[in-house]
């Protein structure tokens, strides 16, 4: 619970400073509380790492991105089973086999484009450390099952 003199403060920070609320980034210059007037979320100063720890976000981003290969080499491994079977697989699998890593692929790009933007950088630095590890686990989870729904698909059918 922030005392009188540590709201003092942050209001003394923020009269001349230009600082987004962490919460809506809405500008906390000239604050005359503890709280965002845009959310109401209480706001509190604080000291912070320089460099942010990089470790679970660089994992998580690697996890999304091995999703996306995997779904890729996937839907190659199929193409190349069709060239050397000299046909599409039927209907009901080429949905899954063809078109499903196709699009799985391109949205992990744009999802690992979209990661990479620095505002979500700070998103996901904001999170607790077991926050983190939370994220970077479930994309590691996703890339894992998109890998072997798609093996066992491809097993069944060659």
């Amino acid at each position: 619970m922030p005392t009188p003199a540590d709201t003092e403060s942050l209001v003394a920070y923020l009269s001349t400073r230009d600082v987004p609320c962490p919460g809506c980034a809405y500008s906390l210059r000239g604050l005359k509380s503890d709280h965002c007037p845009e959310c109401h979320q209480q706001i509190v100063l604080g000291i912070a790492l320089a460099e942010p720890p990089i470790v679970q976000f660089a994992l998580a981003v690697i996890g999304l991105a091995a999703c996306g290969a995997a779904a890729g080499l996937l839907f190659l491994g199929v193409l190349a089973i069709c060239v050397k079977k000299q046909g599409l697989p039927p209907e009901d699998a080429a949905l899954l086999l063809l078109w499903v890593p196709a699009v799985i692929t391109g949205l992990d790009a744009a999802a690992v484009t979209w990661m990479l933007r620095p505002a979500r950088r700070r998103w996901f630095y904001r999170r607790t450390r077991g926050g983190c590890w939370t994220v970077m686990l479930g994309c590691w989870a996703v890339s894992l099952a998109v890998l072997a729904g798609w093996l066992m698909a491809m097993f069944h059918w060659a």
